[in-house]
């Protein structure tokens, strides 16, 4: 306390010279921060477009431009719809050929979207064209799923926690 008194009035204004300086490192770091996590999730939607569309994920301009490049395998700055569905296909199969209905997903989509859409194009439509996209892949997946002998493999239940609750009946405390 005694070095505190003693250094007198010049103690008080370098003190906040240090608060200063401390809130401009913390504000630095934050928005570091922010960029870099920003980045991280623009990469994984450039990867996984389909899995941020089931998520629910809204994208902003930024992220459907760098979708849009990211599909736009020959740089002419347009999209076929060919390009759309090889593109979105090898980022969620890991490249794997075969995509499952792509004849009547692609008549689909051009039907809908355009044989060909530019960036303005495709950001009016990515949600139409990712819904399409997702809805055939499932498609293909309950077929492929099929048991054998003709069934289908049942979906996952989609029972919510209230209609077991329903099923049981109330609590008790008996055994």
């Amino acid at each position: 306390m005694v070095v505190f008194a003693s250094c007198g009035a010049q103690w008080g204004s370098d003190l906040w010279v240090v608060g200063y300086v401390n809130l401009g490192v913390v504000i630095a770091t934050a928005v570091a921060y922010v960029a870099v996590m920003h980045r991280k999730v623009l990469e994984r939607l450039v990867r996984a477009p389909l899995a941020a569309h089931v998520n629910g994920t809204e994208f902003d301009k930024h992220e459907l431009h760098a979708l849009f490049s990211a599909l736009d395998a020959d740089g002419d700055e347009a999209l076929t719809m060919e390009e759309v569905v090889a593109g979105l296909w090898r980022r969620h199969s890991g490249g794997g050929d075969g995509i499952p209905g792509k004849a009547e997903m692609l008549q689909k989509l051009v039907s809908q979207a355009g044989p060909v859409v530019n960036r303005e194009q495709f950001k009016a439509s990515h949600r139409l064209i990712l819904a399409e996209m997702n809805l055939t892949l499932r498609a293909a997946r309950k077929l492929t799923d099929a048991k054998p002998g003709g069934a289908v493999a049942s979906a996952p239940s989609q029972e919510t926690h209230h209609d077991r609750a329903k099923k049981v009946g109330p609590m008790s405390d008996e055994p």
